[in-house]
């Protein structure tokens, strides 16, 4: 029989994150075996064209950060020489069957994208080509996820109150999921003391270099656990989930984002690009600045008070449904 803790105590606040976390969770498993068999649909179509191609689930929905509604992130990896992007993808949509398939390839942007819907199931996909980074992404924060057992329902939580904020959506200069994460892994190494985790690209470099094959991660990618090399690790750090969760709020309320760089991957970092209000580095892109989109004073705002106006509910309350 669970323990019921006193209402506006850091344990009662624990224990309804925990709850709602494992809530969500059971939402998303529903639907996971139909995501995942869709997947290997759309592989074999691939496999028309190209006979070794696959589909890497990425994002959300393989981070272990993703919701039921999240929505299917896709690299193609061709398995083909001299195959590129919008031309694999183009090869792609003329195999998806139209009685079956709303299709939409995205051209214009710096990563081409094939968007599909499938009319029987309502299960939406973008597909890429050939983005490696995204599947190094992919894997770096889940294992952040499996390090310790409270970052996972953690984040889920925080990336919960971020889209009832509306500050998640990058067409409107916002944060996006992934940026989110970055910050919120960021808190969990910095903002802590002593820290939740370490910076693995740092602590494990083998692990997580950027030559290392992307056909490893791949096959990591399919099992729910972590390398070897990290099954050993525990935090020192001992703080309750309604701790950490007070934490992160007061942490990037107070935070000094002039002048400050949040980077997971190291110490001493920078960004190249100093326009945008947030200076986010991307963990597989030296200066490479998640945050870019981040330049209108309105949104950026929106983004800060966001954290003020939790930290405020959270402390006064010590209440999820306060925030979320």
């Amino acid at each position: 029989m669970k323990r019921k803790f006193e209402k506006g105590s850091n344990d009662s606040l624990s224990e309804d994150i925990t709850r709602k976390f494992e809530s969500l969770q059971k939402e998303k498993e529903e639907n996971d075996e139909l995501k995942h068999a869709w997947i290997d649909e759309l592989q074999s179509i691939a496999r028309q064209k190209y006979p070794k191609a696959s589909l890497v689930l990425i994002g959300s929905s393989a981070n272990m950060f993703g919701f039921k509604a999240s929505d299917c992130d896709l690299t193609l990896i061709s398995g083909e020489r001299f195959v590129y992007g919008l031309h694999a993808l183009d090869n792609i949509e003329k195999l998806l069957p139209n009685s079956k398939y709303t299709t939409t390839l995205v051209h214009g942007a710096k990563v081409p994208i094939l968007k599909i819907k499938d009319k029987e199931n309502s299960l939406e996909a973008d597909i890429n080509s050939e983005c490696e980074r995204n599947i190094r992404h992919t894997y770096l924060v889940r294992c952040y996820a499996l390090l310790d057992p409270r970052v996972q329902p953690l984040g889920i939580i925080v990336k919960l109150w971020a889209k009832n904020a509306g500050i998640i959506n990058q067409r409107d200069h916002k944060l996006s999921g992934f940026t989110l994460l970055l910050l919120y892994i960021y808190y969990l190494q910095a903002g802590c003391s002593p820290p939740v985790v370490p910076l693995l690209q740092v602590d494990y470099p083998s692990l997580f270099s950027s030559s290392r094959q992307t056909s490893a991660l791949i096959d990591q990618l399919k099992t729910k656990k972590l390398p070897d090399e990290l099954k050993n690790f525990k935090s020192s750090n001992k703080q309750t989930l309604g701790e950490l969760f007070v934490g992160f709020f007061r942490f990037y309320a107070n935070f000094n984002w002039s002048s400050k760089v949040v980077s997971i991957s190291r110490s001493n970092a920078y960004v190249s690009n100093n326009r945008p209000r947030m200076k986010i580095e991307d963990p597989y892109e030296m200066g490479g600045n998640c945050a870019r989109g981040i330049y209108e004073s309105l949104s950026f705002m929106q983004i800060k008070n966001a954290f003020t106006k939790a930290l405020r509910k959270i402390e006064d309350s010590m209440d999820l449904d306060s925030v979320l």
